[in-house]
């Protein structure tokens, strides 16, 4: 627990994304919103602190995108999260970048060299926006 509040706080930097990857994948179990969080009426989305989503070890993959993201911006990567649209699903990715390394992570996937057209076009989303998380320590 204290190597896990170290790298939330920054404290033990990532050499790239991809030691961040395997990190988040340590740390998730994909659950799907509407199974973890009963509790919560359907019509709220639910986004967990990266905290929690760490130490609860799981979430959706809006949760682990956020986690991605704060994780990597601890790091000194400048990130965005997305929204991907596609006929029967949606999807939250983290965009991120630093110097000349860039890609898309999602769940515990990191894919390099790849925009976010790209990465819609060749996992057949229709569209995306840009997605901002207002997350909350729900109990």
């Amino acid at each position: 627990m204290i190597k896990l509040l170290l790298i939330l706080c920054g404290f033990l930097p990532f050499k790239n994304a991809d030691q961040m990857a395997k990190y988040i994948n340590t740390v998730r179990e994909y659950q799907n919103e509407m199974v973890a969080f009963k509790h919560i009426p359907d019509n709220i989305q639910y986004c967990k602190s990266p905290h929690k989503t760490a130490h609860e070890r799981g979430g959706d993959c809006e949760d682990l995108a956020t986690l991605a993201q704060y994780v990597l911006e601890k790091n000194g990567y400048y990130t965005q999260l997305y929204r991907c649209f596609g006929r029967d699903v949606n999807h939250i990715v983290c965009d991120f970048q630093r110097g000349d390394v860039n890609g898309i992570i999602s769940n515990t996937n990191v894919y390099y060299n790849i925009s976010i057209g790209e990465y819609i076009t060749k996992y057949r989303y229709d569209a995306y926006k840009p997605y901002t998380t207002n997350w909350e320590d729900y109990e």
